[in-house]
């Protein structure tokens, strides 16, 4: 899992080999950069619809400010505006699995990454996360590392290397598995999924004969 991220349902989770911390933070932090430029406050990314929304994101930050053992990377409250519905790009290592940020979906700008010693720990955290991720993002240089990962954790879909080709095509079904959700859509899939047909079946001793 050396050249290993795994990523867990629309990008909640990214799960990583501690030795590639330093690396990730230093492509993200440089990512930032280019997508929120240096005053992230006029970028475009990072604002939320409602007030409402907005103290969600920051109820989740102040509890992961209170676990000892959680690293706030980027961002912090101090950066948000409730006011002006503005959550700044944060990365949280390490948060404690009873949080809120681990165990519920968060639609917004807020990433939180876990640090495993090798691959065998990071599946075994992936099936002990609640519920079952939408899609499964894997990057890595290994199709076997690849199918290896894919195969041991259900997910209503997987990806090698991407993180929107799942949605943006038109060919292959998108869609949850469980609590993630049912029924996949994208194309004729999505006729599929929202139509329905309806059987008519006859007893073979009452089959009509005809005239």
């Amino acid at each position: 899992m050396y050249d290993t991220l795994i990523i867990n349902e629309s990008l909640d989770t990214l799960i990583i080999d501690k030795s590639l911390m330093s690396t990730l933070m230093s492509a993200l932090k440089k990512a930032l950069l280019t997508q929120y430029t240096d005053k992230p406050t006029q970028s475009a990314l990072g604002w939320i619809v409602t007030r409402k929304h907005a103290e969600r994101q920051i109820q989740l930050l102040k509890e992961v400010e209170q676990d000892d053992k959680a690293k706030i990377i980027t961002g912090e409250i101090a950066d948000c505006d409730v006011e002006d519905k503005y959550i700044a790009p944060t990365f949280v290592v390490n948060a404690a699995s009873s949080t809120r940020l681990v165990k519920e979906e968060i639609f917004g700008p807020i990433l939180p990454v876990v640090t495993v010693p090798n691959r065998k720990e990071a599946i075994r955290f992936m099936r002990e996360m609640p519920g079952t991720p939408l899609c499964l993002y894997v990057f890595t240089s290994s199709n076997a590392v690849f199918t290896e990962i894919s195969s041991q954790i259900p997910s209503g879909s997987a990806m090698h290397n991407d993180c929107l080709l799942c949605a943006a095509s038109s060919t292959i079904p998108f869609g949850g598995l469980g609590t993630s959700g049912q029924g996949s859509y994208n194309g004729s899939y999505s006729f599929d999924c929202f139509r329905h047909t309806m059987p008519v079946i006859y007893p073979v001793p009452s089959f009509p004969v005809p005239t």
